[in-house]
């Protein structure tokens, strides 16, 4: 009962609406980091999902395989998710699932700078 008596007072003085409309600027702040970050990625990726939530896709267009993705991106200390986990690798390419929620805009810069070592191939030459 208290808490549900404390998320009531929350919502009736406004906090809730003013802490919801903080979070979405913040989360706006770091999806534009994100974004603006992956430029130098869309030679060599396609990229979807990013008008929808924390996350985004990015599907290999150079022949790499999903494991070899994750892998590099391991190595550089990053962790990216194969989207083969949640559907055949057959059905979807080459494909990793980037989340930002919990990352602040330069942890998502450094770990742009970190995948763009081990990804890009341009980077690499």
């Amino acid at each position: 009962n208290f808490e549900q008596y404390t998320l009531a007072k929350f919502m009736e003085n406004g906090s809730f609406e003013k802490h919801i409309n903080r979070m979405r600027k913040s989360y706006s702040r770091k999806h534009e980091a994100l974004l603006d970050g992956l430029k130098p990625f869309f030679r060599q990726f396609d990229l979807s999902g990013e008008n929808a939530g924390l996350h985004l896709l990015l599907t290999d267009r150079v022949g790499r395989s999903e494991k070899e993705l994750v892998d590099a991106a391991r190595r550089q200390g990053v962790k990216v998710y194969g989207l083969s986990s949640a559907v055949p690798e057959a059905v979807c390419r080459a494909t990793v699932l980037i989340g930002f929620g919990g990352l602040t805009e330069d942890e998502i810069r450094d770990g742009l700078e970190r995948l763009a070592a081990a990804w890009l191939i341009e980077k690499r030459l």
